[in-house]
């Protein structure tokens, strides 16, 4: 059986990212890095900063290249259909630009267009983003006088425009407030039951909790840890997820320190 057979969706077989810098050389931001995700599903990434979470969903959105290793989207390879992959991946980073010149319709437009919608189905997508989104008070005003948390919700509504089935979101509520926060987790819940895939990156160990069907930890470009909630508090003989993660570093620190001492 194939990947889409058995509701894969996205896969990483020993994927490894490496850059390298004139002054420091060479550095490993991911190594050896293996997991799938499935139809219907929320996996949270949990990672302190540098961790190589952003690495990770910019190679899987096709946005750079792993230095080795496959990722596959669909079934197909990143490395030789990587454009097709883009179209059913709607991305959104901590560093996603939007254009400060355009209003936050005429951005959502160009976006669409360059998806192949036709207008008339873009202005009913937008209108739809904008309430489950609820930024209809200010599609009309230039990108420019919004404030973070208007931006992010234009760039998040960017990322659905073309309603992909699968989503890629680090840190989707940053900058965002109470209300706008329960928006999102709404829209990641209701993604799910429509049968998306989706990649949820994020500091705060309630929405990663409370929305992911299965938890992968990184640490210093690697997976320490790939479970569910449940498995992972078992595992770690804790009732709190931060204290599953900590303890997943202490463990992690300890064996390699004891490997070190042993070449």
């Amino acid at each position: 059986m194939n990947n889409i057979e058995n509701n894969i969706v996205i896969s990483l077989e020993n994927v490894s990212k490496v850059f390298y810098d004139l002054k420091k050389g060479a550095f490993t931001a991911l190594s050896d890095i293996s997991f799938s995700c499935k139809k219907g599903e929320i996996v949270g990434l949990v990672g302190p900063n540098g961790a190589g979470k952003t690495t990770l969903l910019r190679i899987i959105s096709s946005l750079i290249s792993p230095t080795s290793g496959t990722v596959k989207v669909n079934g197909l390879d990143n490395s030789n259909h990587g454009e097709k992959n883009k179209k059913d991946i709607g991305f959104l980073s901590s560093d996603t630009a939007i254009y400060e010149r355009l209003t936050g319709k005429e951005l959502l437009l160009f976006f669409a267009d360059l998806y192949g919608m036709k207008k008339d189905l873009a202005l009913e997508r937008i209108d739809e983003l904008s309430q489950i989104l609820d930024f209809k008070k200010i599609e009309n005003r230039v990108c420019k006088n919004l404030s973070t948390g208007e931006k992010q919700k234009i760039s998040i509504a960017r990322a659905l425009i073309n309603d992909p089935n699968i989503l890629i979101l680090d840190e989707a509520t940053n900058g965002l407030d109470i209300l706008a926060r329960k928006h999102i987790l709404w829209l990641v819940k209701s993604a799910k039951e429509k049968g998306k895939t989706v990649l949820y990156s994020a500091h705060a160990m309630d929405e990663i909790e409370k929305l992911s069907d299965r938890i992968i930890f990184l640490y210093h470009g690697k997976l320490i840890s790939n479970g569910s909630t449940d498995d992972l508090k078992n595992k770690f003989q804790c009732d709190d997820l931060t204290q599953c993660f900590l303890k997943n570093i202490e463990q992690y620190e300890k064996n390699n320190d004891e490997y070190n001492k042993n070449l």
